[in-house]
């Protein structure tokens, strides 16, 4: 087995922080899926004036096993906001954060 069909397996058996959302590709139809993890609070890179900006309301760590293709700025996703609640809302994908990932799609969405 290559490393990267053995991050390929690790990803898909994530669970510890696992979350279910529901993907809507642009143009299809809603499909519930399991986020390997939801970060609430991301922090983008340290900036020229040594400030960081949130780029991104949440960052979705998505098993590609689970979901061939992501196009930002159309499809939508809708997750709890906060973990563990009942509470929902919808939100765009705005940008795949990390492409480059063989087991998951590092996915930046905002409102």
């Amino acid at each position: 087995m290559s490393l990267a069909d053995q991050i390929r397996a690790d990803a898909a058996g994530l669970t510890d922080f696992a979350e279910s959302v529901t993907y809507r590709p642009y143009g299809g139809e809603p499909v519930t899926l399991t986020a390997t993890y939801i970060d609430r609070n991301p922090i983008g890179p340290i900036g020229t004036d040594g400030g960081r900006a949130r780029r991104f309301k949440a960052v979705i760590g998505i098993p590609r096993s689970a979901l061939a293709t992501v196009t930002a700025r159309q499809d939508q996703v809708t997750i709890a906001t906060e973990f563990g609640g009942t509470t929902t809302a919808t939100y765009y994908v705005t940008e795949v954060v990390e492409q480059n990932d063989p087991g998951l799609w590092h996915i930046g969405i905002l409102k």
